[in-house]
């Protein structure tokens, strides 16, 4: 029987705590963006993705979550979309457009977030899913 498998980003967020822990079992790295707008991928874990060893054990990161913050969680199809020039959206432009000042709440970034993935590709059809998921604190 073949071996399925499947990237995987699990977090839980502890609002009173102000905590994150989660664990990254080969998905793409979310970014954290501060209320000073510094933007970073959250730290990796290393881990494989599912699937692919029976039982194997997952690193934990536990990480406090600061005031005003944003976690943008997205898969590879955001970064790996392309135009019709054969580019690449791309890390370097991710992180530009999550770094961008902004007063818009989380349903209202993903949409801009969208569009902007949506008007680089300029119709041309992707291979992947372009999935997003914005949370604020």
């Amino acid at each position: 029987m073949p071996i399925s498998s499947c990237s995987f980003f699990y977090g839980v967020v502890d609002r009173r705590a102000g905590r994150l822990s989660y664990a990254n079992a080969g998905h793409v790295p979310p970014v954290m963006k501060t209320i000073e707008g510094q933007v970073s991928y959250l730290p990796t874990t290393g881990d494989l993705v599912l699937g692919m060893i029976p039982d194997v054990e997952y690193e934990t990161v536990d990480m406090p979550l600061l005031q005003g913050s944003l976690l943008v969680c997205y898969t590879d199809g955001i970064p790996e979309a392309f135009n019709a020039a054969d580019e690449q959206f791309g890390d370097e432009r991710l992180l530009h457009m999550i770094s961008e000042k902004t007063e818009l709440v989380p349903g209202a970034l993903i949409e801009k977030y969208r569009r902007a993935v949506i008007s680089f590709a300029a119709g041309r059809p992707q291979y992947d899913d372009i999935t997003l998921c914005i949370c604020a604190f």
